[in-house]
């Protein structure tokens, strides 16, 4: 979850803070982050979900790494305890 909330973060400093100009470090910035997540928790889809909507311009202002973490993490927590949602 750090990777993620650190790679959001830099992701909405330099959108704003950059006036909107960054994009190619934003984008190197999310493929780092893609990587090391993969390497992290695996490959999920919602990984490659988010790394699609990063690459949209203004959509590094949404925590979307954050919030794939955070729902992967509740799916397989409720897969653990046997709960089917």
């Amino acid at each position: 979850m750090a990777a993620a909330l650190l790679s959001d973060a830099i992701s909405f400093g330099l959108q704003f803070f950059s006036l909107g100009l960054a994009e190619i470090p934003q984008l190197a910035v999310d493929l780092v982050t893609a990587v090391v997540l993969v390497f992290l928790i695996g490959f999920r889809w919602g990984l490659a979900l988010a790394l699609v909507v990063e690459a949209f311009p203004l959509t590094a202002a949404f925590p979307s790494w954050a919030v794939v973490v955070a729902a992967q993490a509740a799916l397989e927590r409720g897969q653990v305890e046997g709960e089917i949602r």
